[in-house]
């Protein structure tokens, strides 16, 4: 039954048939332009964007509250882009540009800043607040509200030189983790276990990873006549050295070894030199990088059970060449990935995946977002020849054959309304989140 009176509602219907509704739409479209740009126009406080996916903004709102944060790039005197990738350390850097714009066009400037591994998630976001306060400061003092900002300035107790610092660790980084979790309900209950464990030693002329995984899952469910169970065990070592030729140029190889019930793996090892060529310079990275990544890999298999090819081992020579494209700018992200991969004793055994995620602000308010991986899949040599057992097929614990995989989405974001975004509310929020 309509909530609107019976009268109220035909109108509305009728109206929806008039040809004149598209005009009425792109006139309320105009009538909102025109009331941010009075917003605009009328406060002289600086107007900001900030584009960060790792920030928190109830938090950079508190700690900075002399702006204007808006819910459009176009809508601001100043668009900060922050970019970030992770350091050797474990740590963090942050790239924060700020892009003037309007009357603030022309007046650019970039600052940086690094989280250590060991830090905790205020200790990062104080150090970035602290680094958006002093990019924004050269826009400030244009402003009114120049008069209202103090300086303070801490002293260091007694001035030291900048020196390398002595490190006994040589660069090497090691890490050690485990975690259990389990899940149990009345006819259900999961269970898995994880390891993990690193050493690494990153610089700018070598970069030198190991690292061990073990992974076990046990999912078992009760029905009033049966049970079915699925374990899934999975280990690997791996280590990689990559060399440093020239700001485009990389070499490396791989090694790895390792056992899969899901894919009816008892032992592999696989040893695979490669070579990678970027178009940009390694240290653009974080904003964009289009590099082609190609590698030989020569590869021994054992296998659990006997595959549909009749194997119980074999040697295998394959190549993969890797295409990726990542851009991180004022108007958006995209990150495409092309790869195809071969047998050489067996040219119709290949994989070739295709994928990508891309986030583009189309205009004022409009955003697009779509994900889509597609893969076809020739190179499963692994299938065991019985087949799957079905408790496994069910929990999804093993490989099946396949041709294809595909998966993807698509949408479109529009915000329109007031153009400013400063209050922070957060009553009830943990209930309301709870609720979905």
């Amino acid at each position: 039954m309509s909530k609107f009176p019976p009268s109220l509602f035909a109108k509305i219907r009728k109206a929806a048939t008039y040809p004149q509704l598209p005009a009425c739409m792109i006139l309320c479209a105009l009538v909102v332009g025109v009331m941010e740009a009075s917003e605009i126009s009328s406060d002289p406080t600086l107007k900001v964007f900030v584009d960060c996916d790792r920030c928190d903004f109830d938090f950079l709102r508190r700690e900075i509250p002399f702006v204007h944060y808006v819910r459009d790039r176009q809508l601001a005197q100043v668009h900060i882009l922050v970019t970030d990738q992770r350091t050797g350390s474990g740590g963090r850097e942050f790239r924060l540009q700020f892009i003037g714009q309007g009357t603030f066009a022309g007046q650019d400037g970039e600052l940086r800043y690094t989280s250590q591994p060991d830090d905790t998630e205020d200790v990062e976001r104080q150090g970035l607040v602290k680094t958006l306060q002093l990019g924004l400061m050269p826009y400030i003092a244009q402003t009114p509200l120049a008069s209202q900002i103090s300086i303070d300035y801490k002293a260091a107790s007694a001035p030291e030189a900048v020196s390398q610092p002595d490190d006994p660790w040589n660069n090497w980084i090691f890490r050690i983790g485990t975690a259990g979790e389990f899940e149990r309900e009345s006819q259900t209950s999961e269970y898995s276990l994880d390891v993990d464990l690193s050493a690494k030693r990153i610089t700018e002329a070598w970069k030198i990873e190991t690292e061990f995984e073990l992974d076990y899952d046990e999912d078992t469910f009760s029905g009033d006549d049966d049970s079915i169970e699925a374990i899934t065990n999975e280990a690997e070592l791996r280590t990689h050295v990559v060399r440093s030729i020239n700001p485009h140029w990389s070499a490396g190889a791989f090694a790895a070894t390792g056992a899969t019930t899901r894919e009816n793996i008892d032992q592999q090892i696989l040893l695979m030199p490669a070579i990678e060529y970027s178009l940009f310079r390694y240290e653009h990275a974080d904003q964009k990088q289009l590099t082609i990544a190609y590698g030989i890999g020569l590869e021994s298999v054992e296998y659990t059970e006997e595959t549909i090819f009749d194997k119980l081992s074999e040697r295998l020579l394959s190549e993969s060449l890797l295409v990726t494209l990542e851009l991180t700018q004022r108007w958006g992200e995209v990150e495409l990935e092309s790869e195809f991969s071969h047998y050489f004793h067996d040219f119709s055994k290949y994989r070739i995946d295709l994928g990508g995620e891309v986030s583009i602000r189309l205009f004022k308010g409009l955003e697009f977002v779509a994900e889509l991986d597609v893969q076809q899949i020739h190179d499963q040599l692994y299938l065991p020849k019985g087949g799957a057992p079905l408790q496994e097929v069910i929990l999804r614990r093993r490989e099946l054959a396949t041709t294809f995989e595909h998966e993807g989405r698509i949408g479109f974001r529009y915000t329109f309304g007031s153009i400013y975004n400063n209050i922070i509310n957060t009553r009830l929020e943990d209930l309301e989140d709870n609720l979905d």
